[in-house]
């Protein structure tokens, strides 16, 4: 299957995350409004850092290796529940990013994870033009490098898919090994580069 070009992902970036409905500085979830916390969570956003390289990455449903989900693991809900607000507020993702998000004129959901039978990670996906896009991907810390965020992406594959999404995609800092990680586990791959800033997201910590 053809991948989508540089232009189809700009423009479902745009769409599934239109900071411009607030006025957020140029570069959508890239323009960070909110001091970063000391140690950074998981999260699919890019730095507002001009000087940054960001690679594009995507990968076509079909290729995706889906793995089968623990039960009560991942669910996709919308809206998003006070315990999902919560867990992005604590990784610095406050209200005016969850205001973006339901104005987001796409399809769209809130991905919810669960482990040890508490909420501990959560998400936003929508779709434009056959694209889903992953944004706002947040782990707790006590929680990290269980495979949450690798479950998240996979929960996004299959709320998107029913709903005519052809590919999956994100974006991350050249410079975030754990971003790149997750990204991989995925299997999503490297499509382009750009600097930041611009409206994608990108993942932090695993």
């Amino acid at each position: 299957m053809t991948l989508p070009d540089m232009q189809a992902l700009h423009d479902a970036a745009d769409a599934t995350w239109p900071a411009h409905l607030l006025d957020i500085l140029p570069g959508g979830p890239a323009a960070e409004t909110q001091a970063k916390p000391a140690q950074p969570s998981v999260r699919l956003r890019a730095e507002h850092d001009a000087a940054a390289p960001v690679s594009l990455y995507v990968l076509p449903l079909v290729d995706l290796q889906m793995d089968q989900p623990a039960p009560t693991a991942s669910f996709h809900i919308w809206e998003p529940l006070a315990i999902q607000i919560e867990v992005w507020a604590a990784g610095g993702i406050g209200p005016d990013y969850i205001a973006l998000m339901r104005r987001a004129p796409v399809p769209k959901t809130a991905l919810l994870g669960r482990r040890e039978g508490h909420a501990v990670a959560t998400g936003f996906a929508a779709i434009h033009d056959g694209i889903a896009m992953v944004h706002a991907l947040e782990v707790m810390p006590a929680h990290r490098g269980h495979g949450t965020a690798r479950a998240l992406m996979l929960e996004a594959a299959r709320w998107a898919a029913p709903l005519g999404a052809l590919h999956i995609a994100t974006a991350c800092s050249d410079a975030n090994g754990a971003a790149r990680a997750l990204c991989a586990s995925v299997g999503l791959r490297t499509t382009g580069r750009y600097h930041a800033p611009r409206p994608f997201g990108e993942a932090e910590n695993t």
